[in-house]
Protein backbone atom coordinates (compact mmCIF):
# COMPACT_ATOMS: atom_id res chain seq x y z
CA UNK A 1 0.00 0.00 0.00
CA UNK A 2 2.58 2.08 0.82
CA UNK A 3 4.65 1.95 -2.81
CA UNK A 4 1.31 2.93 -4.28
CA UNK A 5 1.55 6.04 -2.39
CA UNK A 6 4.92 6.73 -3.29
CA UNK A 7 4.43 6.33 -6.81
CA UNK A 8 1.21 8.83 -6.63
CA UNK A 9 3.78 11.06 -4.93
CA UNK A 10 6.56 10.76 -7.51
CA UNK A 11 3.48 11.66 -10.49
CA UNK A 12 2.28 14.07 -8.42
CA UNK A 13 6.02 15.95 -8.08
CA UNK A 14 6.40 15.52 -11.66
CA UNK A 15 3.50 16.67 -12.56
CA UNK A 16 3.65 19.76 -10.31
CA UNK A 17 7.45 20.60 -12.13
CA UNK A 18 6.13 20.86 -15.20
CA UNK A 19 3.06 22.63 -14.47
CA UNK A 20 5.21 25.43 -12.50
CA UNK A 21 7.41 25.33 -15.24
CA UNK A 22 4.68 25.95 -17.92
CA UNK A 23 3.85 29.18 -16.01
CA UNK A 24 4.98 32.60 -17.39
CA UNK A 25 7.41 34.78 -14.90
CA UNK A 26 7.64 38.30 -14.46
CA UNK A 27 9.23 40.03 -17.55
CA UNK A 28 11.65 42.74 -17.39
CA UNK A 29 14.48 43.93 -15.49
CA UNK A 30 12.12 45.75 -13.02
CA UNK A 31 11.03 42.50 -11.29
CA UNK A 32 14.54 41.59 -10.38
CA UNK A 33 14.28 44.30 -8.35
CA UNK A 34 10.67 44.27 -7.17
CA UNK A 35 9.71 46.96 -9.36
CA UNK A 36 7.52 44.35 -11.36
CA UNK A 37 3.73 46.99 -12.27
CA UNK A 38 1.58 43.09 -12.71
CA UNK A 39 -0.40 42.36 -9.55
CA UNK A 40 -0.12 38.23 -8.50
CA UNK A 41 -4.21 38.94 -7.88
CA UNK A 42 -5.12 40.90 -11.04
CA UNK A 43 -8.19 40.13 -13.32
CA UNK A 44 -5.69 37.71 -15.61
CA UNK A 45 -3.55 36.10 -12.54
CA UNK A 46 -6.42 34.69 -10.46
CA UNK A 47 -8.42 33.07 -12.95
CA UNK A 48 -5.29 32.01 -14.87
CA UNK A 49 -5.66 27.78 -15.27
CA UNK A 50 -2.03 26.75 -14.39
CA UNK A 51 -2.10 28.25 -11.14
CA UNK A 52 -5.44 26.81 -10.21
CA UNK A 53 -3.95 23.29 -11.16
CA UNK A 54 -0.85 24.25 -9.41
CA UNK A 55 -2.76 25.17 -6.15
CA UNK A 56 -4.43 21.08 -6.60
CA UNK A 57 -1.13 19.81 -7.10
CA UNK A 58 0.71 21.15 -3.89
CA UNK A 59 -2.65 20.63 -1.87
CA UNK A 60 -2.48 16.88 -3.07
CA UNK A 61 1.12 16.42 -2.36
CA UNK A 62 0.79 17.90 0.93
CA UNK A 63 -1.82 14.98 1.76
CA UNK A 64 -0.35 12.70 0.04
CA UNK A 65 2.63 13.53 2.22
CA UNK A 66 0.66 13.43 5.34
CA UNK A 67 -0.87 10.02 4.42
CA UNK A 68 2.34 8.08 3.53
CA UNK A 69 3.88 9.53 6.95
CA UNK A 70 1.09 7.92 8.41
CA UNK A 71 1.16 5.02 6.76
CA UNK A 72 5.07 4.44 7.55
CA UNK A 73 4.38 5.40 10.94
CA UNK A 74 1.89 2.56 12.56
CA UNK A 75 4.32 -0.34 10.77
CA UNK A 76 5.86 -2.19 13.67
CA UNK A 77 9.41 -0.70 14.11
CA UNK A 78 12.31 -3.48 14.61
CA UNK A 79 12.88 -3.04 18.38
CA UNK A 80 8.68 -4.46 18.63
CA UNK A 81 9.39 -7.34 16.23
CA UNK A 82 12.45 -7.97 17.99
CA UNK A 83 10.34 -8.13 21.29
CA UNK A 84 7.83 -10.08 20.70
CA UNK A 85 10.15 -12.96 19.08
CA UNK A 86 11.62 -12.86 22.34
CA UNK A 87 8.19 -13.06 24.02
CA UNK A 88 7.46 -16.17 21.49
CA UNK A 89 10.81 -18.26 22.44
CA UNK A 90 10.47 -19.81 26.00
CA UNK A 91 13.29 -21.24 27.53
CA UNK A 92 13.83 -25.32 27.95
CA UNK A 93 12.22 -26.41 30.90
CA UNK A 94 14.79 -29.04 31.49
CA UNK A 95 18.29 -29.46 30.28
CA UNK A 96 19.77 -31.89 28.27
CA UNK A 97 22.05 -34.48 30.87
CA UNK A 98 25.88 -33.47 30.29
CA UNK A 99 28.09 -36.31 29.09
CA UNK A 100 31.26 -36.23 30.71
CA UNK A 101 34.07 -37.18 29.05
CA UNK A 102 37.05 -39.42 30.83
CA UNK A 103 40.08 -37.51 30.67
CA UNK A 104 43.31 -38.81 30.15
CA UNK A 105 45.64 -39.17 33.22
CA UNK A 106 48.28 -36.48 33.71
CA UNK A 107 51.68 -37.90 32.30
CA UNK A 108 54.29 -38.48 34.53
CA UNK A 109 56.92 -36.43 35.61
CA UNK A 110 59.91 -37.89 35.75
CA UNK A 111 62.28 -36.75 38.82
CA UNK A 112 65.11 -34.36 37.75
CA UNK A 113 68.25 -34.71 39.68
CA UNK A 114 69.14 -32.14 41.80
CA UNK A 115 71.07 -29.35 40.11
CA UNK A 116 75.69 -29.70 41.58
CA UNK A 117 76.18 -26.72 43.42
Amino acid sequence: MFVTFAVIQVVICALLVVVILLQEGKKGMGAIFGGSSSSIFGARGAANILTKITSVLAILFMLNSVWMSYISSRDASVIDAVEAEAVETKPATETAPVEKKEEPAPAEQKEQAPAAE
